[in-house]
């Protein structure tokens, strides 16, 4: 099992000066921003003797993961001599991530050393649900404008692969295999 968090506070600041038709155009950027991941796993697996030649092993994985961005930056405007204009841009972005996994597999070990047939199958589904808040407020810290996008989506997974191995002698050997892989998302 593992369990994680971390933050990582911070501040801003750019300054950007453009030029165009004669007019100088200046940007300034400063304040805080925040990063905060929580993550959580734990993972468990058992192997199986079958027969002396026949092993099964069984597994699963569960991982969860949070990510909050913030940031609270004041925006300050001017164009040549003019009266600077401040703004303040506040962002809020969250995400959470969930991930399953149960795995599967089974090899048999022919008399023959190095002869043997190995199959492995692995279902997986990861989700992920967020959203992202961005409020736009004058001097004053009076509401000028909002905007708030939510995103999920899911995503389901097979793989299957199988493996064939027949050595003809210390130098030779046939092999064979395929693999497949089968995803279907949900947005």
């Amino acid at each position: 099992a593992n369990i994680d968090k971390k933050e990582f506070p911070g501040t801003s600041y750019s300054e950007r000066t453009s030029q165009s038709n004669g007019n100088i155009y200046n940007v300034v950027s400063d304040g805080d921003r925040t990063f905060e991941r929580n993550t959580r796993s734990i993972r468990l697996g058992v192997d199986y003797d079958l027969s002396e030649n026949d092993v099964i092993t069984l597994g699963n994985r569960l991982r969860g993961n949070n990510f909050n961005h913030g940031s609270d930056l004041k925006y300050t405007e001017q164009t040549n001599q003019d009266t600077p204009i401040t703004t303040w841009n506040n962002q809020d972005n969250e995400r959470e991530m969930k991930f399953y996994s149960l795995n599967g597999s089974w090899q048999h070990n022919f008399d023959k050393k190095g002869h043997n047939i190995i199959s492995m199958i692995d279902l997986a589904r990861r989700t992920a649900d967020g959203g992202n808040q961005s409020y736009q407020r004058d001097s004053n810290r009076d509401l000028l404008s909002s905007t708030e996008n939510i995103d999920d989506d899911t995503e389901n997974r097979i793989e299957i692969k199988i493996d064939y191995t027949k050595p003809f002698n210390q130098d030779s050997r046939f092999e064979a295999g395929m693999q497949g892989r089968f995803t279907n998302n949900e947005n």
